[in-house]
């Protein structure tokens, strides 16, 4: 079993190590590629969500498409000028029968608020993103999305490092290894297919929401998380469940 491993996480490790240095090493022919994905997936993605913009040129209809969230944008700052967060504050702390019904409704409204802003900001944001692509500039957009792959790659290269690294340890718990490596191996290869396939690349392009470094992350705690079920008796995840509320920890 443990050779099996140790073969499966180098030949996963090479297999990253040659993307990642590829698209190190070749940055404008990458750039290409990825300008060529940009290009097509937000081509085919207007044409799947709007289609009523599917029988103009690709500029134009990204101009429509610019000011439709300019449109959204519009509205949510007349909605903040005319106090719509407030009203809306207003009549949800109304329907509470308690004695902090005004604190309650400060609440809502300054979250409602903060909620509008960030809702409007981004959308502006995207409107310039479409802009920029309008007028052939894709280079923010291409370099965001080479980051995330690289990131990508690079945290799918150290976690196939540090299972083949684990399988030749010898300290007598050999054998115990095989759980985290079984269960580190299963969330990677479910992770990268959530990247690939479950990413909505159309919203990742355009308001550039990648998963970025959180993807290390996510690799990262559950290795550890792992690692000290299996190796430490779980003694750190334990420690950190006891803190967490009743309802997310299951039930033994």
């Amino acid at each position: 079993m443990i050779l099996k491993f140790r073969m499966f996480s180098a030949l996963g490790a090479l297999f990253m190590a040659a993307l990642l240095t590829m698209v190190l090493s070749q940055p404008d022919l990458i750039k290409k590629s990825a300008l060529g994905f940009t290009k097509a997936q937000i081509q085919k993605d207007i044409a799947e969500r709007f289609p009523d913009l599917t029988d103009r040129p690709l500029t134009e209809g990204l101009s429509k498409l610019s000011q439709r969230y300019k449109t959204r944008s519009d509205a949510i700052s007349i909605g903040l000028s005319e106090g719509v967060h407030l009203f809306v504050a207003q009549q949800v702390a109304g329907l509470c029968a308690c004695d902090n019904a005004d604190e309650s409704e400060v609440k809502i409204a300054t979250g409602l608020q903060t909620y509008m802003q960030e809702r409007s900001a981004k959308f502006d944001a995207v409107r310039e993103r479409l802009e920029g692509a309008i007028k052939g500039k894709y280079d923010s957009l291409t370099n965001a999305l080479l980051r995330d792959v690289s990131i990508f790659l690079g945290t799918n290269l150290a976690a196939f490092f540090a299972i083949f690294s684990a399988t030749f340890v010898r300290n007598g718990k050999g054998p115990m290894l095989v759980y985290p490596l079984v269960l580190l191996s299963i969330a990677l290869v479910a992770s990268a297919s959530i990247y690939v396939f479950g990413t909505d690349w159309f919203y990742a392009i355009l308001f550039q929401d990648y998963w970025g470094y959180g993807y290390a992350v996510l690799i990262g705690s559950l290795f550890l998380a792992l690692i000290d079920i299996t190796l430490n008796e779980a003694k750190i995840t334990s420690g950190i469940v006891t803190h967490l509320p009743s309802a997310l920890v299951p039930i033994c």
